[in-house]
């Protein structure tokens, strides 16, 4: 309640103050404490002209309340500045004032004549309810209230998109609401918010289980995320919080809520007022003791057009024992049903009395039981609750009445209060004794008939139009009829059909009737006028058959008949069969698919559909019908051909596990489906390989894996024995000639000349494989389909038993990592080397996945299995995770002999990894990194120094000349403040690897030595200072400037416009302090710009420009 201040003019409020103020206390001494109370005034509106119209009910009472009110406001302003008033508000829903002030104020305003009553403020409370959580119940599956199915909700919904609430506005008076919840994300729906208990700007609920936010969600939920609880969905609200935390409130904050509901904003004239109110809070009924001031209000309400709806109480059993307002008869008082239309044991009953006269209460029951709607997720994770009570059914019936009038309003008219409660309750499914009684009211809502009886009328009919099938069409023995009738205004129409087969017994489906009603798409709900029902005819006999149709808008007691028609049922396709692939094959993604079909008619021609669905859901649809395109016929097949579809290479079907359906269309429908075909399409799987040299597995097992039958028998091709390494003492005599026949688990080398078809499809392995493995270097391939993540604590190692590959690695069984071949993309007769290792031990780790169909070099120390795990089986194969340990830099080594990728950083864990043999990989440049005297492919440093330094060699073998030879770094992985030097060991250059990039020289036959060290260094940007330009007497100049830090360097001469006249330095290393660099050439007159531009070694760079005249 805030402080009000009555436009009274100061001169008179004066004179007020002096004669009633210190007259009416004038005998009073003692002060107690503050209460509220309403204090209401004799006068009353006069609103009979304005009955009906919200605008001018509003301007009547405001017009009444501040002629009134004025007096009473002054003394009240006059009492406040001497502190016995602490608040008041006047309100014009009926003539009265809140007030909270002293009891001497309270004893003076009891004398003043003007005051009818002086009333303290009664408390009000929600009805005690019983709650239930959704997770954790087994019940969080059920996502749809079963109250609104009850009601029939969603057969108005679907029977007219009009009817969903919208252009209504319903208030709800409660505890507020939750406005993030997904219910009420429809923009505007939260239409206005009034805090009236701590006067909060934004909307919020504070109570234990969020009464306001569960009836908001009942009444106008947007039906969002498959939660299904919303009858209302498109109604907006108006959410006034009129009770606190604890559900508990004042009667006088109760009513100037609805104050507020009936003008939110104050301008009798928009129309932004409820349509209808919901309330479910109450006290105490007292026989034939009238509230005054809440019969004044709900009177109100209703002359305004505005219909209240209140919770009847959760009391029950007995008799008598229902709330107010629920029980006034100016209020629709709502009781509580179960899922079995019984009453709800708590829901209250009736009768009241009130002046004497006997009422029955409820007025209308309504699903109340254990009814799913909104809370927030700090009650229920799930966002929502099962709640029971009157206060669960009173939303239902305040739902039901926002889909009403919108039905009403897209038609032309708004329904009067007394139209819409008589509709309510004449249309109630009677329980209980026959009639109105005090446990049920006028029974439970019935959402269809309720409608129906507010917009219905007498129509007049025309005989129905026979739509579909058209006169002597050929359909199939199952097949829908559509059919239409026109009426003179709105029509709730019900058909009948009636069909003769010239083979089989007659037909009669009769929509009034429970048996034939099943068989149109509206079941027994009626049709409006010119709406076209659709009618699915049982299997009919081939053969003509006779039909005809009949209109009824009385619910069948008089019917109109149309003239009759005829058809002829065809049999439709038989479902195809598959005959390729196999179930559970793998393939490309540019298989061959191969189906027969088959028809009941020889003569027919036959198209056929592919339906590709994932997880019950269709991905993707392959229709002969909508496109020829990879299909051996054009034209269809006959009876009993297999037809063929093999996407384009262009237009591959997409990668993923699938089951298949196929249909066969005749030209009038589809057949029934075939039998699934599961299968997977790997867009991994190579249907060609190129002229190139490269690395092969098995990661299917076809059902022949000749290299014949695989398409490989013209393909050199090379397989590597670690035992005849060993045996001869050359790594280069394990290369031997592959066999005939392939097998999952090894790798393999090849060189086609040409590219080559291969024919790879079969199934995939089923749960993990095991590869043997010899003492040495093992050539392996993965044996599945999808890559194989390398993660050490996934991998398994057998001998004697299981040991993860860290154990046995650390048991000296096989090492940690292993080698992937990489085809050098500008050389087709070579490539190099990368290195396999886990990358969520280490960053900037590139590779670190078995790949299907590629072989992989592992080092075994003494004989044992690799046992790799089965993809599919791993919960994760996520990315790399963040925060790995340390860092990796690939190094990669190239010249014209080839290429060598070698790896280095410095992580939790050290890995050293030597050079996997070379034989048929083609590589003559030799590169890697020196340790203890060993050549290694990757040195992984373990440990937490500030710097690292590592040697590299590089040689080409006994060549005099191989040319120039380009070493480059990928420092992604590289941290900031780490920067990378590489020094020249024959020159004594040195280079920011991070400055530079790259670092190329000129190789003879000697091997070149090279050390690489990483070192933290400074982030801070170079300094430069003192450029000077000093011209020589030849005409050239000389730059001189200074640099606080080693850079490299570029700098030029460039004209006033930024062209550039000279250069004197491109990427050259300085060091600190002064530096001179000549500038080629003469130069005229005039001025220049001098651009120097410095990067440190961790990438930071500086940029100085300065002007410089020459005038000689």
């Amino acid at each position: 309640m805030s402080t009000r201040r009555a436009p009274i003019p100061w001169c008179f409020a004066l004179l007020l103050v002096a004669s009633w103020v210190l007259a009416g206390l004038a005998s009073v001494t003692a002060q107690a404490p503050p209460q509220r109370y309403l204090v209401c005034l004799k006068e009353g509106a006069d609103l009979s002209a304005a009955r009906g119209s919200r605008s001018a009910v509003v301007a009547q009472l405001r017009q009444t309340a501040t002629r009134a009110q004025a007096p009473l406001l002054a003394r009240l302003e006059a009492w406040q500045r001497q502190g016995e008033v602490q608040e008041y508000e006047p309100l014009w829903i009926i003539n009265a004032v809140r007030v909270q002030a002293s009891e001497r104020v309270i004893a003076a305003l009891r004398r003043d004549p003007a005051v009818a009553s002086v009333m303290v403020a009664q408390p009000v409370t929600l009805p005690p309810a019983q709650r239930a959580r959704v997770v954790g119940t087994g019940r969080q599956n059920a996502r749809i209230s079963w109250g609104l199915v009850k009601m029939g909700a969603p057969e108005l919904w679907e029977r007219d998109p009009a009817i969903h609430g919208a252009g209504v506005t319903v208030a709800v008076i409660d505890t507020g609401i939750t406005p993030a919840h997904p219910q009420f994300q429809q923009p505007g729906k939260i239409r206005a918010w009034k805090d009236f208990i701590a006067g909060k700007g934004a909307p919020y609920d504070d109570a234990e289980w969020a009464h306001g936010t569960h009836v908001a969600g009942t009444i106008a939920g947007t039906n969002a995320d498959g939660w299904v609880v919303g009858i209302a969905p498109e109604a907006t609200l108006l959410v006034a919080k009129a009770l606190d935390a604890q559900s508990g409130g004042l009667i006088d904050t109760a009513i100037a809520a609805m104050q507020w509901a009936m003008d939110p904003d104050g301008d009798p004239n928009t129309a932004d007022g409820a349509d209808i109110v919901n309330c479910s809070l109450g006290g105490p009924h007292l026989e034939d003791q009238w509230n005054p001031t809440l019969k004044s209000a709900l009177e109100v309400l209703r002359a305004a057009n505005i219909l209240p709806v209140f919770a009847i109480g959760n009391s029950g059993p007995g008799p008598k024992t229902t709330v107010l307002p629920g029980d006034y008869p100016t209020a629709v008082g709502v009781g509580a049903t179960s899922p079995e239309d019984a009453i709800w044991p708590r829901s209250s009953r009736g009768p009241v009395v009130w002046d004497g006269m006997l009422y029955i209460k409820p007025d209308i029951t309504a699903p109340g039981e254990e009814i799913l709607s909104c809370t927030p997720a700090r009650t229920d994770p799930s966002g929502y609750l099962y709640s029971s009570g009157t206060s669960n059914a009173c939303p239902h019936v305040v739902g039901a009445a926002a889909l009403a009038i919108s039905a009403a309003r897209a038609r032309g008219f708004s329904p009067t209060v007394a139209a819409l409660e008589e509709a309510l309750k004449s249309t109630a499914v009677d329980l209980g004794p026959a009639g109105p009684d005090n446990t049920y009211g006028a029974g439970r809502v019935d959402l269809p008939r309720f409608v129906d009886a507010l917009i219905g009328a007498n129509v007049t009919l025309t005989p129905p139009d026979l739509l579909s099938p058209a006169e002597d069409a050929v359909v199939r023995p199952t097949l829908s009829l559509q059919i239409g009738s026109r009426a003179s205004s709105s029509a709730l129409i019900r058909y009948r059909v009636a069909l003769t087969p010239a083979s089989g017994p007659a037909i009669v489906l009769d929509q009034t009737t429970p048996s034939g009603a099943v068989a149109f798409d509206r079941n027994s709900r009626p049709y409006e006028d010119g709406e076209v029902a659709t009618v699915i005819v049982p299997e009919l006999p081939p053969g003509p058959c006779e039909w005809r149709a009949s209109a009824s808008a009385d619910g069948g007691n008089t019917w109109i008949e149309s003239d009759s028609a005829r058809f002829t049922v065809n049999l439709p396709p038989n479902p195809p069969e598959w005959v390729y692939p196999p179930e559970g094959y793998v393939l490309s993604t540019t298989p061959v698919l191969q189906i027969r079909v088959s028809d009941p008619d020889p003569d027919d021609r036959l198209k056929v559909k592919l339906v590709l669905s994932a997880a019950g859901q269709a991905v993707h649809v392959v229709d002969q019908t909508a496109s020829v395109t990879g299909w051996s016929v054009d034209a269809g097949y006959a009876v009993g051909e297999v037809a063929r579809y093999t996407p384009s290479p262009t237009a591959p079907l997409p990668a993923g596990t699938y089951s298949c359906t196929a249909y066969a269309h005749d030209g009038l429908g589809w057949s029934p489906a075939s039998a699934p075909r599961q299968f997977t399409l790997s867009s991994e799987m190579p249907r060609w390989l190129p002229a190139r040299l490269q690395t092969f597995a098995l990661s299917t097992s076809p059902p022949s894996a000749t290299r014949e039958a695989l398409g490989l028998s013209q393909v050199p091709m090379k397989v590597y024995d670690p035992l005849a390494a060993a045996q001869a003492g050359d790594a280069v005599a394990g290369y031997q000639d592959a066999p005939e026949t392939l097998v999952p688990g090894r790798g393999y080398w090849l060189k086609p000349g040409t590219a080559v078809a291969l024919a790879l499809d079969g199934p995939a392995p089923s749960g993990a494989f095991a590869i043997a493995l010899e003492p040495g270097w093992n050539f392996i391939g993965s044996p599945f389909p999808t890559p194989v993540p390398w993660r050490l604590a996934s991998l398994q190692v057998e001998q004697d038993g299981h040991a993860p590959l860290p154990l046995a690695s650390a048991g000296h069984l096989l090492e940690e990592f292993a080698f992937a071949f990489r085809p050098d993309p500008l050389d087709p007769d070579t490539g190099s080397y990368v290195l396999v290792y886990d990358s969520t031990l280490l960053t900037g780790i590139t590779a670190d996945r078995l790949e299907p169909w590629h072989g992989y070099w592992v080092k075994a120390r003494a004989k044992c299995r690799l046992i790799l795990p089965d993809p599919n089986m791993l919960t994760s194969q996520s990315a790399p995770r963040t925060g790995a340990a340390g860092w990796c830099v690939p190094v990669s080594v190239r010249s014209a002999m080839g290429a060598r990728t070698l790896l280095l950083g410095v992580g939790a864990r050290s890995v050293s990894a030597g050079l996997p043999p070379e034989g048929v990989a083609g590589n003559r440049l030799r590169a890697g990194l020196e340790r203890n005297g060993r050549l290694l492919a990757a040195d992984v440093r373990a440990g937490r120094r500030k710097s690292y330094e590592w040697e590299m060699v590089v040689g080409a073998g006994q060549l005099p000349d191989v040319g120039d030879v380009v070493v480059t770094c990928d420092l992604r992985a590289l941290p900031r403040g780490v920067g990378l030097t590489l020094v020249d060991r024959a020159t004594g250059a040195r280079r920011s690897l991070r400055a530079s990039g790259s670092y190329r020289f000129r190789a003879s036959g000697e091997p070149r030595r090279f050390q690489i060290i990483a070192r933290p260094v400074e982030t801070a940007p170079p300094v430069i200072t003192g450029i000077r330009l000093v011209k020589a007497r030849s005409g050239s100049g000389a730059l001189q400037f200074t640099l606080s830090r080693a850079a490299v360097v570029d700098a030029e001469l460039l004209s006033p416009t930024g062209r550039v006249v000279a250069v004197a330095a491109r990427a050259r290393a300085s060091d600190a302090g002064l530096n001179v660099m000549a500038f080629p050439g003469r130069f005229g007159r005039g001025l220049y710009l001098v651009r120097v531009r410095a990067t440190t070694e961790e990438g930071a760079t500086m940029q100085a420009i300065r002007p410089v005249a020459i005038l000689e």
